[in-house]
């Protein structure tokens, strides 16, 4: 047995020497060992493994009690959802915009119906007249309701309600598809067509593209099942005497 091997080498080698092991040592020991007595490189590294694992469960502990980066942690959980919070307002405040200038528009285009203007004699008149409305309240904010999106998405419904019964009030409002591209049939009665006196009903009904269409869902928006946003106003009016 070598004295100069290390204490390894010298716990395995106990009987024989390096070079010839005895039977009863197994041939581990050959390979663990050298010729010189020396550990070989693969003990080292089977030593340097065992010495990591060791240390594991320390260093975990300590890294699990490090305070470094907690402020990053906090904004990366938190910016989300004002990031989300900001751009929800942003959708709604578009949205309500849209739905006050539609309001505005069809009380300009009743008043001149209800007058007895001739330039609204027909839905393609009454549609004109409140995406040209639109359009001008919302000079300088042009990408909000832009007039060919607006006659692209818009039907007028135009009738006389029986003030007797009061029927079909509750009836929901016809509105464009435009998944595919289909515009329901509405009932139009021209105010020439209607006695002086009658009540009138008319019903405008918008499609357009939300701000971000996940925002409809989080704040019960009006929201068609294509995701389009849905902008209706309702006008009665009394059809005055020509």
């Amino acid at each position: 047995m070598r004295r100069g091997g290390p204490l390894g080498c010298r716990a395995v080698l106990r009987s024989g020497t390096a070079a010839n092991p005895p039977s009863s040592i197994p041939k581990i020991a050959a390979i663990i060992c050298d010729r010189e007595g020396q550990k070989a490189p693969f003990f080292g590294h089977i030593e340097h493994l065992g010495y990591v694992m060791s240390k594991l469960p320390k260093f975990l502990r300590s890294w699990a009690h490090r305070q470094d980066g907690a402020v990053t942690v906090e904004f990366v959980v938190i910016i989300p959802f004002l990031l989300s919070l900001f751009f929800a307002s942003v959708d709604v405040g578009v949205s309500m915009l849209r739905q006050v200038m539609l309001d505005r528009a069809v009380d300009l285009a009743v008043r001149e119906i209800r007058l007895g203007n001739p330039d609204f004699e027909s839905s393609d008149d009454i549609k004109n007249a409140i995406c040209t409305g639109i359009e001008d309240v919302s000079s300088g904010m042009r990408p909000v309701m832009q007039e060919d999106e607006c006659l692209a998405g818009i039907t007028v419904e135009l009738r006389i309600i029986n003030d007797e019964s009061f029927a079909g009030l509750d009836e929901p409002v016809g509105c464009v598809d435009r998944e595919e591209n289909i515009s329901p049939a509405v009932a139009f009665t021209p105010r020439s067509a209607a006695a002086p006196q009658e009540l009138m009903l008319i019903r405008t009904c918008v499609v357009s593209d939300p701000f971000i269409r996940l925002t409809g869902v989080l704040t019960a928006m009006p929201i068609n099942a294509n995701g389009d946003y849905v902008a209706v106003s309702r006008g009665v009016f009394v059809n005055e005497p020509s």
